[in-house]
Order: C-alpha cells, then structure tokens, then sequence
C-alpha cells in the first residue's frame, strides 16, 4: 500500500488499527489543522476557501471531507470543485478563482500532473493556492514552467 490517504475509504482494509489481513504501508494523509491554520495566517482576510480534487480519486476525496469538517473552526466557508481529468481543469479554476479568497489542492495525482494550469488560472486572479504536496510547489516553480 503506497501513497494512499484513507485505506479504509478505499477499502483497502477493514481498520487501520486491525487490517484484517497481510497489508502494510504508510498513509500520506495530509495535516489538514495545520494547513487551514497555515491559510488562515498568510491570508487573513479569507473567507471562502476553494477546493479543488478529482472526483475519482479516494484519496483526495478523504481529504476534502477532511477539510470541509474542519474548516469552520477556522472561520472558512468552503465551496468544493471537482474535475473529472486534467482536461476539465482550465475551465474549472477559472470558474473557481471568481468564488474563492484561496485554493486547497489536496494530495491528488490529477491536479499534481496538471499544476501549472492551475497555477498560471490563480496567478491572473491572483489567488493563493496552498497545495498538500511539495513536489506541486517544485512543479510550479520549474524552469521548463516558466
């Protein structure tokens, strides 16, 4: 089991503490209270916070749900958008960024692979984006981007 948020979302096991089975692995579930807390600090003012996920992707599902629990104990009202492939998500975040003070990427391989899409739709918004992963921050930032 590798690069999975929620293994029982995705029925992978029957519990995290009893899997019921010959499994092992690590989940790569995001510190959804420290990012919201992260948003909240460098954008103050904001008050709808955007989340943009894969609609087939279980883990970035888990996530949102994670996200949408929390975000009100952080002042946040969130207002979720879902892309069904990399071609829905120019089209998308440019419906998204005129609704939001700021974007939530969770750990999604979708939106990772396309990053620079989003990222040139928020920069003309000029919305801030606080993805879960690095590596869509590297991408971004990478010459080849440029």
């Amino acid at each position: 089991m590798g690069a999975i948020t929620d293994p029982v979302s995705a029925k992978l096991v029957s519990s995290v503490k009893k899997p019921g089975g010959n499994v092992t692995g690590v989940s790569d579930q995001a510190p959804i209270d420290a990012q919201l807390q992260l948003i909240r600090k460098i954008v103050p003012s904001a008050k709808t916070l955007g989340v943009i996920y894969t609609s087939s992707d279980d883990s970035s599902q888990a996530q949102v749900k994670l996200v949408q629990q929390k975000a009100h104990k952080y002042g946040f009202t969130i207002k979720t958008f879902s892309i069904n492939s990399t071609n829905d998500l120019q089209q998308v975040a440019q419906q998204m960024v005129t609704q939001v003070d700021a974007i939530f990427v969770p750990t999604d391989n979708t939106i990772a692979s396309a990053m620079p899409t989003l990222a040139n739709v928020a920069n003309g918004a000029k919305k801030p984006i606080f993805p879960t992963v690095d590596t869509m921050v590297e991408m971004v930032g990478s010459p080849r981007w440029a």
